[in-house]
């Protein structure tokens, strides 16, 4: 007589059970897609790619598997029919051919495949920190890049590119440049806050295309004169992060004058093993002024990135918090009942210190065309478009 485990279930059984298959699949779809990224020294690890997990959920995030909403209901119909026959063997056969799935993806496929995996479970790592756009965006796409939302005496910016991480475009560096064009003549707006969209990310570097539809030095340029404005403008200006902040939101948040964070985000410039380009020396002075030398060395001579609680302790965060958004009213709840005049002659004094001490040298323009016309950069823009680590010669 067969054991009751294994006798063959009626169809309520099975869709019951099949349900709850379901039903786990997108409980995990939605804690790899919610929950922050592993992020190390070297780079960001999606939390569930690592070790045995990232085999069991490869299934999920890479390769042919990695379309959830299209694959279930396949794996649905394989479960529900094998369940009709034998639970035992239907749950054998269903792990089987999940974890070949997930092996298969995971050790197998090349890197390339990988890294697309990554991209569509939406989780960056060292290479992705620049990203590429494959298909333009339409004039409406471009000003839902950024919202801006006024009132009592605030403007606040939020870079809402989440799919991409708030990657900057020269569309959303446009509209920072005329939104710092009208601050500066602006007497009634006392804070600026500036914040990333999704949870995920400050800003995660910029859109690798706009540096090659155009001069790459001309474009560092424009992105510089942005930086100064920001830096000038007579408001307080507030960077609130949370997720990842490099490249080019770094380079936005080190000229905030104030910044805060979540125990989660991370700061760095890890341009020597993505692209091989350079940044302009005002960009990097002003860097070591808010991390230090040490640390801005770290970032970009070994290409590390520095946590929230190391970045706290040399004074490149005002605090490191769980809430967000309650410190950032308590901040600028202080700034409303701070004087003006103050903070009108403290701004003027720091900017003329920064100017003078922080000015790119002499020859950094042929310094930066050297580095953009090199075969380092080329090699850079071939390797990330192939998704493969580059191989830099110098």
């Amino acid at each position: 007589m067969p054991r009751s485990s294994t006798r063959p279930r009626t169809w309520p059984t099975a869709a019951a059970i099949t349900a709850g298959f379901v039903a786990l699949l997108w409980v995990v779809e939605a804690w790899d897609q919610w929950t922050p990224a592993v992020l190390d020294d070297d780079g960001i690890r999606p939390r569930s790619t690592e070790g045995l997990l990232g085999i069991v959920l490869a299934p999920l995030l890479h390769g042919s598997w990695g379309h959830l909403e299209a694959n279930t209901p396949l794996v649905a119909l394989l479960l529900f029919l094998v369940l009709l026959g034998d639970v035992r063997r239907g749950l054998a056969v269903t792990g089987v051919i999940w974890l070949v799935a997930g092996l298969g993806t995971w050790l197998v496929a090349s890197p390339p495949a990988r890294d697309a995996g990554r991209a569509r479970s939406g989780e960056p790592d060292a290479v992705r920190f620049l990203t590429v756009t494959e298909t333009p965006q339409t004039d409406s796409e471009q000003q839902q890049d950024i919202r801006v939302d006024r009132g009592d005496g605030v403007v606040e910016v939020t870079f809402d590119r989440p799919h991409r991480h708030n990657a900057f475009t020269r569309d959303m560096y446009a509209q920072m440049r005329e939104l710092c064009a009208e601050l500066a003549e602006d007497r009634d707006t006392r804070v600026l806050v500036l914040r990333g969209a999704g949870g995920r990310a400050f800003a995660a570097g910029n859109e690798i295309s706009d540096f090659l539809e155009q001069d790459a030095v001309a474009y560092e340029d424009w992105i510089r004169e942005l930086l100064e404005a920001l830096f000038a403008l007579p408001q307080v200006t507030v960077a609130a992060i949370d997720g990842v902040c490099v490249g080019g939101g770094l380079a936005v948040a080190t000229h905030c004058d104030l910044r805060i964070a979540t125990p989660h985000s991370r700061f760095g410039y890890p341009i020597a093993r993505t692209l091989g380009n350079a940044l302009a020396g005002s960009i990097v002075y002003r860097c070591a002024s808010v991390f230090g030398e040490s640390l801005t060395r770290e970032m970009l001579l070994a290409s590390r990135l520095v946590d929230a609680s190391r970045a706290h302790a040399v004074g490149a965060l005002m605090s490191v918090t769980d809430d967000l958004d309650a410190e950032l009213e308590r901040v600028i709840d202080g700034l409303r009942a701070a004087s003006p005049v103050t903070i009108r002659a403290t701004k003027g004094q720091l900017l003329d210190r920064a100017r003078r001490l922080e000015a790119s040298p002499e020859g950094d323009g042929d310094l930066l065309r050297e580095v953009y016309t090199g075969p380092d950069f080329a090699e850079g823009v071939r390797a990330f478009l192939a998704k493969e680590k580059p191989a830099f010669r110098g």
